[in-house]
């Protein structure tokens, strides 16, 4: 798989770039003291969490092999997806290179194996068979200065034979790797991401027995399948959200601490947060509005829009909110800096049993 990453790494080659960012959003936590003439000593210090928005487009030159067949030629060109990731830095410092990244299944689109798009020992499959992908999870991490790249990847395959035979799903859950995967019966070695932005991503997975005789006579399952993938990966955009400390040290008076804002807290288990704003843009009234929605291990989806018809304070909780709700997320915590809109959800109760406005 080729991969880019606009601030990533893959049998996947991949291509990473990054760009400067183009927002900086400040939160200041100030701390005060008791007045005092003597020398004073001012130390910041700064936590920057940095949100890329990734893209990829699948190639052909892919391989999927299933118990002791030979490897299927599989031509993926035209799979695509849209994904997120987050990384935290501390005094310009960052506590490790790794990029998680998680992307959006509403987006994520990978070819069936058909006729046109399958071969196998040179021949294509035959016209009726046809083996859809419907992916469930796809997620992990990209080592920027290593070039490592991990990737949980966890999909359905749905196995059919025109309208006269359709099997349950197999599910297949494996890490995508740019190292080495080794099984009982499978094993494949990918390339790290390098200087071009590509590489090359494995991986190996046992596949359960299926309620469905034929199937499991046929596959020998319990078995094992490996996935090779080619893809060129590329990020669009890249935002720094910077948390600035600022502290005054006096040498007769203990440090007293005013907390003006904090930075961002996981929720609870369960629950995911929502973390929006606003900006009207110019004098045309075009508002435009963006957001992360993350979960409790840091997992996000974000958006960004722009919309005329909608009051800027009001544009990015409808907009996360929305996202939410075609997700099916239905325990969510909205963060915002717009206490006008708190107030009015607060005093909404239509299509909520619940709700917790911050």
């Amino acid at each position: 798989m080729s991969c880019k990453i606009n601030s990533l790494s893959s049998p996947i080659p991949c291509k990473l770039y990054t760009k400067k960012p183009r927002l900086r959003r400040t939160n200041t936590i100030l701390f005060s003291f008791s007045s005092s003439e003597k020398q004073q000593k001012t130390i910041s210090t700064s936590t920057s969490i940095e949100a890329y928005t990734v893209s990829f487009k699948t190639e052909k030159g892919c391989k999927l092999g299933i118990s002791r067949y030979p490897d299927f030629e599989y031509d993926a060109e035209g799979g695509m997806g849209t994904g997120v990731g987050a990384k935290v830095t501390e005094n310009n410092n960052p506590a490790n290179n790794d990029l998680p990244v998680s992307f959006d299944l509403e987006t994520l689109y990978i070819p069936p194996l058909t006729s046109s798009t399958t071969k196998f020992l040179g021949f294509p499959l035959p016209p009726f068979l046809k083996i859809d992908i419907v992916p469930e999870a796809f997620h992990g991490s990209i080592n920027q200065e290593s070039g490592k790249v991990d990737l949980e990847f966890k999909a359905k395959f749905l196995f059919s034979a025109g309208s006269l035979y359709k099997a349950p799903p197999l599910m297949v859950k494996t890490v995508l790797t740019s190292e080495e995967t080794k099984g009982t019966m499978r094993s494949g070695r990918g390339k790290r991401l390098d200087k071009e932005g590509k590489c090359r991503l494995v991986g190996v997975a046992t596949i359960d027995p299926i309620d469905d005789f034929f199937m499991n006579s046929f596959l020998g399952l319990p078995t094992e399948c490996l996935a090779e993938l080619k893809a060129p990966w590329e990020g669009i955009r890249k935002q720094w959200l910077n948390y600035v400390e600022t502290a005054t040290h006096s040498l007769e008076h203990p440090k007293q601490t005013l907390e003006i804002m904090i930075k961002w807290q996981p929720p609870s288990q369960g629950w995911f947060s929502i973390n929006t704003d606003d900006k009207v843009q110019g004098q045309d009234g075009i508002v435009g509005c963006g957001g992360l929605i993350r979960d409790a291990n840091g997992h996000v989806c974000g958006f960004a829009k722009t919309n005329k018809l909608v009051l800027d304070l009001h544009c990015g909780a409808y907009e996360g909110l929305c996202m939410a709700q075609n997700r099916g997320l239905t325990a969510v915590g909205l963060k915002m800096d717009a206490q006008t809109v708190s107030q009015s959800l607060e005093r909404t109760q239509e299509g909520c049993s619940s709700r917790r406005v911050v």
